[in-house]
Parts: C-alpha cells; structure tokens; sequence
C-alpha cells in the first residue's frame, strides 16, 4: 500500500497497524485496524481505501461466525444458475433490488443470511424453486438448469479439484475471506515459475502473495490456505495440488543436475492469464516478484522462518490465520 501525504500539512505519512476491539450488531470482534500517520505533524488520519479494509475486517469475521455467503458467492450462484439480480429478488421474496445489494456488500439479517445460504447448494435451491414453480414465470427452465448443475456436481464432488478448492464452503480466516479459486491458484504459480523454478522457493512466493494480499486489501488472492511445517509455510496439500497442476498441464517436472545433485524443476506447459486477476492482485504479485526475484532460495526461506506465521504456529504443524498474521507480515 503506497504512502499518501498528510492532509492537513502534506508531510509524508506511515501506515501502521493496531489490535482493537470493535463492534457490530452489539458483538465484538477483534481486529488488526490500519490508520496512517503523519510523520511531519504526528496526526493520525485514514483514507476511504483503509476505511473500507478496517470495515471489511469486522464484517468477515462476522460472516464466518455466523455462516453468511459473501458477495462473491452470491454472484456466482447467481451466474451459475444463470439468473438476474431482480429473478434472485423474485424467488427468494425480497425486495425488487435487495439481492444486488448484497451482491455489493450490505449485510443480510440473519433470517435472510439463512435463505442466502440455501441457495449456494442447487440441491437446495431446486426445493425451494419447486415450491415457489406455480407463481414463478420461467419455473420449468429454472429447474431443467438446477437438474443438470446437480448430475454435473454428482460426477464433480469426487474430484480431487472440488476437494482442494470447495468454491461451495464459506470463506473464513483461513482461506483469507476468499472463496478457494483452483485457476486463480494455477496462475499464480505460472506468474512466477519462471523466479522459482523449484518448489521450496515458489511455495514461499506463494505464501507471500496471499498473505500481503489480505494484509493491504482485507481478502487473499487464491483462498488457499497455508500451514507451517518445518521447511516453512506452504500451501496445505502441495503435494497433490502440484499433481493435479501437473495433470492438468499447467506445468511438468524436469530433472536436471545442480552440484552433482539430481534436483526436480518445475516448467510451465501454459502462459500466464492476467485476466484472471484485478488490478490490485497483479500489483501484489508484481512487488512481491520485486522483492524477491534478486535474493537466493535460503536468503527467502530466511524471511519466511522470522514471519511470526511461520514462528507461532510450526511447532503444532497448523493451519495459519490470515486475520492474526497477514497484518504482522515483515518482508512486505
């Protein structure tokens, strides 16, 4: 996140970030809060940028707590069953442009929250379409599209992809507020195979990339989700994500010889899809290729193991929490 100038002397301004507690419909939650300061006046002040990621940091945890969809699940359910905001509006009985609205990111009540999280299912959504097909134009379409997306899942749910990547789960602290995204996930690694050609080196950059992401945005790029082991924090399953990669031929594995060692390369077999990302992910994967495209593997794994994600959490090999850690990233 770049430096602003302070708006009251235009002096250079630092970001910092504090632990706070804040509230939301009468609960609290405890949060890493970003505010800037002027380092001419000393005044504290926030842009709407930061306003909105210290916003979002309370709101996200209070979907996960409570299971509410996020606005980028209810747009591709809405895609996936190929129908308007106003038809959403329509069958689940809201008002004429409620259901865009949540789409943009207004908060549903926690009876609506309910009826949102039924329809992430077809199964369920197929109920409640069946109840409502007599006063509904179009019900029969409706229903021929949510028979064929239920056979399509029946034959997807087993595999490996749907597994490592459930685009259905809520997204939570450990995936970063992201639903899991295979292709997004894919790209990445293809952005900087060519840096990182091995694996210990490229599960760092990846590391990097997510959690500076949700350090300056509130949201991870992929919605992978990382653990610390003792050669550092990696995607969990690498293993058999890099196969399924491999499967897929997005990359292969060569074999060549460095100091008389038989070593594993990874190559990439396609080209890297930017269209894929927004702006301010190319921009995160951008600065951190940056910062460490110059040094050597160990002088990377050296950062990774002062990160106090690596530091709190490799001794019980566990899951790392992006709302804990991301905020105190040191290398970015």
């Amino acid at each position: 996140m770049e430096s602003v100038n302070c708006p009251l002397c235009e002096g250079k301004s630092e970001l910092f970030v504090e632990k706070k507690t804040s509230s939301f419909r009468n609960e609290d939650f405890d949060v890493f809060e970003y505010y800037y300061a002027c380092k001419n006046c000393k005044e504290k002040f926030t842009t709407a940028e930061i306003d909105n990621i210290n916003i979002n940091n309370v709101y996200n945890q209070y979907r996960e707590k409570y299971s509410i969809p996020f606005p980028q699940q209810l747009i591709a359910a809405r895609e996936r069953y190929n129908l308007s905001a106003a038809k959403m509006s329509e069958i689940l009985g809201l008002g004429a442009n409620q259901y865009r609205l949540y789409e943009n990111g207004e908060m549903p009540s926690s009876s609506t929250a309910t009826l949102l999280s039924l329809i992430m299912n077809p199964v369920d959504f197929k109920e409640i379409i069946q109840r409502k097909k007599d006063i509904l134009k179009n019900s029969k379409r409706i229903l021929d599209n949510l028979i064929d997306l239920i056979l399509k899942n029946k034959v997807r749910e087993k595999e490996l992809k749907q597994i490592l990547f459930d685009n259905f789960i809520i997204p939570n602290r450990f995936t970063g507020f992201s639903v899991p995204n295979y292709e997004k996930f894919a790209n990445m690694v293809l952005y900087f195979i060519h840096n990182a050609s091995m694996k210990t080196r490229l599960n760092k950059l990846l590391f990097y990339s997510d959690f500076a992401s949700f350090k300056y945005t509130g949201y991870s790029i992929s919605g992978c989700k990382y653990i610390a082991l003792p050669m550092g924090t990696v995607p969990c399953d690498y293993g058999l994500i890099f196969g399924l990669l491999e499967s897929e031929n997005y990359l292969t594995n060569e074999f060549i010889i460095i100091k008389e060692k038989e070593t594993e390369k990874i190559v990439s077999l396609k080209p890297f899809n930017p269209n894929l990302f927004n702006s301010s992910e190319l921009n995160i994967l951008e600065t951190v290729l940056k910062k460490f495209k110059s040094l050597s593997t160990p002088e990377i794994i050296k950062f990774a193991h002062d990160e106090m994600a690596w530091l709190d959490n490799v001794k019980h090999k566990a899951i790392i929490d992006f709302t804990i850690y991301a905020p105190q990233l040191s290398a970015l």
